[in-house]
């Protein structure tokens, strides 16, 4: 059996939480963060600017309009990151309660011990994907 890559994905963590566990805040998490970095990528960043040579106030005036459009488009950008990172702080929050629930009820009665602490084991692991992430955006 090959490695499995941990994504930020709620399908993710769909196949590895055990299905009688109810608790569903890290799916959400996931699911605001994946809505979020989806968007945040969408955003097309302006990386050519035309300016016109000829020293005109009709020219001079395009171009401070080209430019003030695109510190719009930046400021929108890092906008939608800092909700991307903010996403990915509630996920690696969320991993991290649901890891500890699932070693906790790991230990009850009637439950698959070994299924729990790999879902734990998981979460664990969403949770530190989420870090990198923040760490990436910042």
């Amino acid at each position: 059996m090959g490695a499995r890559v941990v994504t930020l994905d709620a399908g993710y963590w769909a196949s590895e939480k055990p299905p009688d566990y109810k608790n569903n805040t890290l799916d959400k998490a996931l699911s605001t963060f994946q809505g979020l970095e989806d968007d945040a990528k969408k955003t097309k960043i302006p990386l050519k600017m035309e300016f016109e040579p000829k020293l005109t106030i009709s020219n001079l005036d395009g171009s401070v309009k080209s430019l003030q459009d695109a510190i719009k488009v930046f400021e929108s950008a890092k906008d939608n990151l800092k909700k991307v990172i903010a996403a990915a702080t509630a996920v690696q929050a969320a991993a991290t309660k649901t890891a500890a629930e699932l070693i906790k009820l790991s230990k009850g009665k009637n439950v698959d011990e070994q299924k729990y602490k790999i879902a734990a084991a998981s979460a664990q692991q969403l949770g530190g994907v989420a870090a990198d992430k923040v760490k990436e955006y910042q």
